[in-house]
């Protein structure tokens, strides 16, 4: 392939790149796996997953559907940030399955960045990965959108003159893409905070699905 027709990273390197191999596992790569990452491509490979239930304007279209946007997904992590990205579509909506299968994977990848999963499934997988794995687990659609809304949020106040610590602030639309957990809204200090959704204003009971992500909300 040309190394200017895209593709993954690793497709694009020399020949010789591509035919070196480590070797059989030495003594210290039995006693400690992680140090397979020192002579492979572990580190700096990622495994974009997903189970089709949540694709950005499609809904639940199932995993095949679903591979088009994560073979994008994918393309960005080569292209923007050098990184191999491998997209894997899961056949099963079942949380244990899963985080099953994940975990199975892990092995293979410096890193996990879950796509496309309907809450509030989303919440429990991500919590049980970061909790059994000792890689980063990254939920783009929770942690990558909360971020730049965050940023947006913050320039906007610096442009009118106004403290993030005394702004009065309203959410419409208190899906999982605006609402991370209190890690990233909570930092920014913000102690009058109103969100809505369909039901109404939400509080602990009206939106017991997303509980876990609004400490210190309204009762």
């Amino acid at each position: 392939m040309d190394a200017n027709s895209g593709g993954p990273a690793w497709l694009q390197r020399r020949p010789d790149q591509l035919g070196a191999t480590g070797g059989p596992p030495n003594e210290s790569q039995r006693a400690d796996p992680g140090a397979a990452g020192e002579v492979t491509g572990r580190r700096n490979r990622v495994a974009v997953v997903t189970d089709g239930t949540a694709v950005l304007g499609l809904g639940d279209v199932g995993p095949a559907a679903a591979l088009a946007v994560m073979e994008g997904k994918a393309a960005l992590f080569v292209h923007l940030a050098g990184i191999d990205a491998v997209p894997v579509c899961l056949g099963t909506k079942h949380p244990d399955e899963f985080v099953a299968a994940v975990r199975a994977l892990a092995p293979s990848f410096g890193g996990i960045d879950l796509e496309a999963i309907a809450a509030p499934a989303c919440f429990e997988v991500e919590r049980r990965l970061q909790e059994a794995l000792d890689i980063p687990v990254f939920h783009d659609d929770q942690h990558g959108t909360a971020i730049v809304v965050l940023a947006a949020l913050r320039n906007a106040l610096r442009v009118v003159g106004k403290r993030v610590e005394s702004a009065r602030l309203v959410v419409v639309g208190a899906a999982r893409r605006v609402r991370r957990r209190r890690g990233c809204w909570w930092r920014a200090a913000p102690p009058m905070w109103w969100w809505s959704s369909g039901a109404g204003c939400c509080t602990a009971t009206t939106c017991p699905g997303c509980r876990r992500t609004r400490h210190g909300w309204p009762n």
